[in-house]
């Protein structure tokens, strides 16, 4: 876990990353898309088109199936926005 979180914005996945980096590299296209802003911490949007369309492939994530996940998880990011907003 260590060594897929350091290596997190890494091109290919480190070794015996397994389905862990797949889903990492989804979670991060899904934040990307839920924010609409790219992560502060890469020069250029990542993950690329290319990674993400492989890894969300190897978790049988859809174009369907995600955006409806998005649609579902973005009502619930405002929610938790506005409850911190407010308190």
């Amino acid at each position: 876990m260590i060594n897929l979180v350091r290596r997190h914005h890494a091109a290919s996945p480190p070794p015996q990353a397994g389905q862990l980096w797949n889903l990492f590299i989804v979670a991060a296209q899904v934040a990307r898309e839920l924010t609409q802003e790219d992560d502060l911490t890469v020069i250029a949007p990542w993950p690329s088109s290319e990674l993400f369309a492989g890894c969300a492939e190897a978790v049988n994530l859809g174009e369907e199936q995600r955006a409806q996940l998005v649609a579902k998880l973005h009502d619930e990011y405002a929610a938790a926005l506005d409850a911190l907003i407010q308190s």
